[in-house]
């Protein structure tokens, strides 16, 4: 058995589906430690005789001076991948394997030319992390062996896998490419030819040479025929710029490629190179002793708090534990809030989990300049959930304690490895211009809070407990019996078992009992007492979560956070503000503006679709929208032909930002299947360039395993090269939204930025939402001046 290695490939795969992981230099090695993983899974799997990695080289290849434009709107490789790259070959030599590479030559062409060479000596196995090899496919003797999700799940595709995935041969792929396009080699394919049509062609024509014949022939329909003839230069060259190439003269003989016998000592001398200390125990069986740091925490002084240029901290309650650039390494200063005087002797660089809090207490007036740890992992990981101290540090520098003040010991190292990582993805601009600039304004706004009208609160909280008594009664008037309606099994014995309600439907708990949460019960609301449980639970909601927890509080200070969205979208929590259904009026009649204040809503009107169209160079429907016209209600009259059915079309516009197919408009509207095809089909007839827009943002993320908006930022999609269809497709809709919705976001919180010059004790925001800004503005001769000034700058 022959394993050819895909080296850049791979190696650009693996950087992109690892976290961020340094060695002991702070060099990142990601990918060559998954490389290492991937060496000793094959070998333990394959047990190959012989093996070869090859390479693609910097110079431009001959299919550069064909085309000027391949590969020409690919981004540059990040510094710490071309070093990964690089140091690679070391590591694939102390594994035994040779490395190839050949100027003017990709990687690809030397696998499809050793291919060629040896295929009829031994089955050949390619070692990939993208699909471009797929072509060279044979029955069982040519396989491609590649990852489905992160490392650890792979496949192997043989003949029947291609054709299956594809619908074609795998000789065929160049044609498809031909036909469709490749973006990630900038390849613009036929306008007009998708996926399901160039599977339809070449199941019949076979190739692209005898599609071109018979189109000449007038054996194909026109539509057709006039797209193939108009363009056959074009095809010709791109199935020649797709096709590997198999004919590079090799000089080495397959005895040349036998693997060496594994020299662990040498082998281990490499990994060491790289603290690979897991790596190698595997290899060895031997066991390594890391160094335990015991924290000392020591009682400060003032002096101890300014006495370093740079700070590093952590506040808990009232209390903030900190060390500095200079004491000992397992020493952490404490020192109380209430301490730091109000006056600043001293201007310092302050590095912090969650840097808002600097801005909520007398540290703001000695910030020289500040970073976040928290907001910058998330920015490098937005997926991550809840990030804690202890996970940011196990995630940046492999090292972390339970008690989360103790992990301020390593903060100094986390925002190295953090900073280095927004520079290697290019996230400067987001963190400099956006993030960290709209920190102290969220600390402004949660310090503020929102008033409370206890009087309303108390007049209001009797009304909904009376309603739940209410609601109680009427519940077991219908049912008959009276139950613990806080239990999910008493309230799924009255319906399922004493009531004996018919479920249309198969949504049951690991137990095999009927589920009954919000979303099965809503299915079963035209049904009593299902209906009054439901109204019953949101009652109960209202009390629990807002009104009994305001009692006796003047204001309410919710909880902002840059991190729980991976789309950037500021979220409130503790009470959360933005999710407040509009049936929940009588909990909104209680919040109130300061005396002589009014509240004042900004609110940027359909700017997902907006944007989107934006973006796509939808001309008409941007003009649309900024001459302040209802875009819902337009797709119901072109559409639907009826303007009564703008819900419906409000489902249709952002089920398609949000990568919505034909299975789940259809089980949104409640539409047949065709029916719902063929609006989707009408939708994007009548908008071709927005349709093209989001099949090149799922196109793109394909190439580069991540969405990204025009600021920059980024959404890591690694299940975009999964095997499992639920995963791939899910990371496709994250492609076509992330670039939209971060959009939005980006701008709301530039928004926020620039009207810091306006705002005083006289107009202040008081809450972000979504694509809305709340202002609490006071009632004076000012008013209007102040709502103009607002509006112009929102829009400008």
């Amino acid at each position: 058995m022959l394993l050819i290695f895909d080296a850049n490939a791979l190696l650009h795969r693996l950087y992109h589906a690892l976290p961020l992981l340094k060695d002991q230099k702070q060099r990142t090695v990601n990918a060559l430690y998954g490389l290492c993983n991937i060496l000793l899974k094959v070998l333990k799997e394959f047990k190959p005789e012989y093996g070869i990695s090859c390479y693609d080289r910097p110079e431009p290849t001959f299919r550069h001076k064909i085309l000027k434009e391949y590969k020409a709107q690919r981004p540059k490789t990040p510094d710490d991948l071309v070093f990964q790259i690089q140091n690679s070959k070391s590591i694939f030599e102390a594994f035994g394997f040779r490395t190839f590479e050949i100027p003017g030559y990709e990687a690809d062409d030397l696998i499809g030319s050793l291919v060629e060479k040896f295929k009829k000596d031994t089955e050949i196995i390619i070692v990939t992390g993208d699909l471009d090899t797929l072509q060279l496919v044979e029955d069982e003797r040519i396989t491609v062996f590649t990852m489905k999700k992160g490392i650890s799940e792979t496949i192997a595709y043989n003949q029947k896998l291609v054709k299956e995935k594809y619908g074609i041969e795998p000789y065929q792929i160049p044609d498809y490419k031909a036909l469709v396009g490749d973006p990630s080699d900038n390849i613009e394919g036929i306008k007009g030819i998708g996926p399901k049509s160039a599977q339809k062609i070449l199941q019949k024509y076979k190739t692209i040479e005898n599609l071109i014949e018979e189109a000449k022939k007038g054996n194909v329909e026109k539509d057709l025929r006039e797209k193939i003839l108009e363009n056959e230069t074009r095809l010709l060259l791109f199935k020649n710029l797709t096709s590997i190439k198999r004919d590079i003269k090799i000089e080495f003989s397959l005895e040349d490629l036998k693997v060496n016998e594994l020299d662990k000592e040498n082998l281990k001398e490499v990994l060491n190179e790289y603290n690979f200390v897991s790596i190698i125990k595997r290899i060895s069986n031997q066991t390594s002793e890391t160094k335990t740091i015991q924290p000392e925490i020591i009682e400060a002084k003032l002096k101890d708090l300014f006495e370093s240029d740079s700070l590093f901290l952590f506040q808990k309650e009232k209390e903030i534990f900190f060390t500095t650039e200079t004491n000992q390494e397992n020493e952490i200063f404490k020192i109380n809030l209430n301490e730091i005087p109000l006056i600043p002797f001293k201007k310092i660089n302050l590095t912090a989990f969650e840097a808002k809090f600097i801005f909520k207490t007398n540290l703001k007036n000695f910030v020289k300049d500040y970073f976040d740890l928290k907001v910058g992992l998330w920015l490098t990981n937005p997926d991550i959930k809840k990030i804690t101290p202890e996970k940011l540090c196990q995630i940046t520098v492999n090292k972390h304690f339970n008690q989360d003040e103790f992990n301020v010991l390593f903060f100094k190292e986390a925002e190295k490895r953090i900073k280095e990582k927004i520079k290697n993805l290019e996230l400067q601009t987001v963190w400099e211009e956006i993030e960290k600039k709209v920190i102290p304004i969220i600390a402004r706004i949660e310090n503020w809070g929102i008033k409370i009208n206890q009087e309303k609160l108390k007049r209001n909280l009797l009304y909904y407990q009376t309603q739940k008594e209410i609601l109680e009664k009427k519940i077991k008037s219908i049912s008959g019996v009276k139950i613990n309606l806080n239990s999910w099994k008493e309230v799924n014995w009255l319906l399922f078992e004493k009531l004996k309600i018919k479920v249309p439907f198969k949504i049951k708990t690991k137990s095999g009992a009927y589920s009954t949460k919000k979303e099965v019960l809503e299915k079963l609301k035209d049904i009593s007492p299902v209906k009054e449980i439901i109204e019953w639970r949101q009652t109960q909601k209202i009390i629990n979560t807002y009104l009994e927890n305001w009692l006796g509080r003047e204001k309410i200070k919710t909880n902002l956070d840059q991190t729980l969205s991976a789309t950037g979208r500021i979220i409130s929590s503790n009470p959360n503000f933005q999710n407040l259904p509009k049936s929940f009026k009588k909990v909104l009649e209680v919040i109130e503006p300061e005396e002589g204040f009014t509240f004042v809503s900004f609110d940027y009107k359909q700017i997902e679709i907006f944007l989107a169209a934006w973006l796509a160079g939808e001309e008409k429907i941007v003009e649309f929208i900024q001459n302040d016209g209802d875009f819902h209600l337009l797709i119901a009259q072109e559409i639907f032909k009826d303007k009564e059915k703008r819900d419906l079309a409000k489902s249709l516009n952002f089920g398609i930002l949000y990568g919505m197919g034909i299975n789940s408009f259809s089980k949104i509207t409640g539409l047949g299947k065709e029916e719902a095809e063929k609006y989707l089909e009408n939708y994007f007839l009548k908008f071709p360039k927005l349709y093209k827009f989001l099949n090149e943002l799922k196109e793109k993320a394909r190439v580069y395993g991540w969405a990204e908006n025009i600021f920059g930022r980024k959404r890591f999609l690694p299940g975009i090269f999964s095997e499992s269809f639920r995963e791939k497709k899910e990371s496709e809709r994250i492609a076509i939204n992330m670039p939209i919705q971060s959009l939005a976001a980006d701008i709301l919180k530039i928004a926020m930025i620039n009207l810091e010059p306006v705002l005083n004790e006289n107009l202040r925001v008081i809450l972000p939402i979504h694509d809305e800004l709340i202002f609490e503005i006071k009632k004076d001769k000012n008013l209007q001046k102040s709502i103009e000034d607002i509006k112009n700058i929102m829009e400008n």
